[in-house]
């Protein structure tokens, strides 16, 4: 997997300085019924010096080959509705070779 973070508002797009601290794969549940395959966790830091609270977090996740896998967004929103939030991401595959690149 290849992760790439990017910080955004309406006037520009940075891309993000970010580490993987861990990537971790999990057997399957024991007596499972839709989760009958291993699954994986990753865990990221994306430095966050001099970006405004108001900017979005955009997250591309690629597999090892160059296929897009994912995109996901997250921003606080209106101030008034802001709250600490922590996103984790779980994906199913056979065989991982995560990073996090730029």
């Amino acid at each position: 997997m290849k992760f790439k973070a990017i910080w955004s508002n309406k006037f520009r797009s940075l891309v993000a300085d970010g580490t993987l601290l861990n990537a971790e794969r999990h057997d399957p549940e024991p007596l499972c019924e839709n989760k009958c395959s291993e699954w994986w966790t990753y865990d990221l830091r994306i430095e966050t010096s001099g970006v405004p609270l108001t900017d979005d977090l955009l997250l591309l996740i690629d597999s090892a080959d160059g296929a897009h896998f994912a995109k996901l967004t997250e921003g606080l929103g209106p101030l008034e509705h802001a709250v600490n939030r922590a996103s984790h991401l779980n994906v199913n595959q056979q065989s991982h070779n995560p990073k996090l690149v730029d």
